[in-house]
C-alpha cells in the first residue's frame, strides 16, 4: 500500500500559508509615506533674525520637521506656557522664566541647557551728537529718554535696571525710561532723539 504525503494536518497548515501569503512588493505599497512634525519654538524676541535665517537649514536636515515659532518676550511666552500654550523647545532670553517653568514641572527632566548669552548695548541714532562712553553718560541733561524693556516681561530690561542700580544712577535715570514691550520693539524709539538699553 502506497503512502501519502498528504495528511489533513499538513493539508491545513499548507492552506493556512497560502492563505496568508502576501508578496513582499504588496506590503512595501502599503506603507504610509512619514509624516511631517511640527516642532513648535517659542523664542526670545531678540533671537528672531537668528532662529530664521537657520530655519530652512534645520528643515533641510529633518525633512519631516516644520519648525512653528512664536516670538515675543520670555516673560510673555513663559506665561502662555504656563496656560497650557504647546512649546515643544523654549529660548528665554533669562534664566527666570526657564526656573518658572520647571518649577511648574514643565520642563522635561535633565533637557535645560545654557546655550547662548546676552549684552547690553547702548546704541544712539546715526546722526546723534550725544557723546556716550559710560552707562553715567546716561545722567547728562542732554540725554532726554532713554528706551528699555518693560522689566517685569523682557529680560534685557531686567538687565538694564539691574545695571542701573549698580552704577547708582537709577534714580536720576527712571524719569528718562520709555519701556518697550520686547527688545525689538525698543528699537522703534530711536527715530526720536534718545538712546536705547
Amino acid at each position: 500500500m502506497r503512502r501519502s504525503i498528504f495528511n489533513p494536518a499538513s493539508v491545513v497548515i499548507v492552506l493556512l500559508v497560502v492563505l496568508n501569503y502576501r508578496p513582499i512588493k504588496a506590503i512595501a505599497q502599503e506603507v504610509p509615506p512619514p509624516q511631517t512634525t511640527n516642532l513648535n519654538v517659542f523664542a526670545a524676541s531678540s533671537l528672531t533674525n537668528a532662529l530664521q535665517e537657520i530655519e530652512p537649514l534645520y528643515e533641510q536636515s529633518r525633512q519631516n520637521i516644520d519648525v512653528n515659532y512664536n516670538f515675543a518676550a520670555s516673560g510673555t511666552l513663559a506665561n502662555q506656557i504656563l496656560q497650557g500654550a504647546p512649546a515643544d523647545v523654549f529660548f528665554s532670553a533669562a534664566e527666570r522664566e526657564v526656573q518658572i517653568l520647571e518649577d511648574a514641572n514643565l520642563l522635561l527632566p535633565g533637557t535645560r541647557r545654557d546655550v547662548l548669552n546676552n549684552r547690553l548695548a547702548i546704541v544712539t541714532p546715526v546722526n546723534s551728537t550725544l557723546s556716550i562712553s559710560s552707562v553715567q553718560d546716561l545722567t547728562n541733561p542732554e540725554v532726554s529718554r532713554v528706551a528699555v524693556g518693560t522689566a517685569s516681561t523682557v529680560p534685557a530690561g531686567e538687565y538694564a535696571q539691574q545695571l542701573f542700580n549698580s552704577s547708582g544712577i537709577n534714580d536720576q535715570i527712571q524719569p528718562k525710561l520709555v519701556f518697550g514691550n520686547n527688545v525689538r520693539e525698543v528699537p522703534t524709539h530711536l527715530d526720536s532723539p534718545l538712546l536705547m538699553l
